[in-house]
């Protein structure tokens, strides 16, 4: 049950090497800062150690850098925290949307956009299983997606960054269809983020009001001649 801020270790330790407890480190406890305090080590050594998940290291005479080294570190892990924090919020959010959201990741052409994410929604929208869609080729998944004017707003807004408003429209392929309406956003510097819903209920309920009305009308005229 034993957590430390902080972790400072010898590179060269009795049976085993630092490498060895920086493993178990970040194994034991990932989030925890890792400083190497030693004698002498050289610079590839160093470097290995830094890939392999070290936040620094100092030499043995060189210790009045221990103070800032320590700060930097906490400060450092105060923040991955926060950020995972924020990350966990709006990975809570994406899945729990009601709107379907798919984030696709265009190749160098902007010919070719792979589903690189998918929430929840989308498995009860489209009726197929993230594992299905993630990676693909969308136009695989979809494949009348060209034709349904869907790929060339995700092109231009992938080159614009601005966002568009891609209006109720049918989709139809040979497993499923539905009228769609989509917002399309430019995420980041290099995806493509689509949210949308099926309006296939709503646009039928508009259009029984739209005949109920006429017949309403219909019947009043035939009234209005009546009388």
């Amino acid at each position: 049950d034993f957590k430390p801020d902080l972790i400072l270790a010898d590179y060269k330790l009795p049976s085993f090497d630092g490498l060895h407890a920086l493993a178990i480190a970040r194994e034991k406890a990932p989030q925890t800062p890792y400083i190497f305090v030693t004698g002498a080590m050289g610079e590839e050594r160093a470097v290995e150690s830094i890939k392999q998940g070290a936040t620094d290291y100092l030499i043995k005479d060189r210790l009045a850098r221990l103070p800032e080294a320590v700060q930097r570190a906490m400060v450092e892990k105060t923040q991955r925290a926060q950020l995972r924090e924020v990350e966990n919020h709006y990975h809570q959010l994406f899945e729990n949307l009601s709107s379907g959201v798919m984030i696709f990741q265009p190749d160098a052409s902007g010919e070719v956009f792979v589903i690189k994410a998918a929430n929840r929604a989308v498995e009860r929208i489209e009726q197929l299983r993230r594992a299905d869609l993630i990676g693909r080729n969308v136009e695989e998944a979809f494949p009348n997606l060209r034709a349904f004017g869907l790929l060339d707003v995700l092109r231009r807004v992938w080159i614009s960054g601005e966002t568009e408003h891609f209006p109720p429209a049918l989709y139809v392929d040979s497993r499923i269809s539905g009228w769609r309406e989509s917002y399309v956003y430019r995420f980041g510097s290099n995806e493509v983020v689509a949210v949308y819903e099926d309006v296939s209920e709503r646009l039928e309920h508009e259009t029984q009001i739209k005949w109920l009305n006429r017949i309403l009308r219909t019947i009043s005229a035939c009234n209005e001649d009546l009388v």
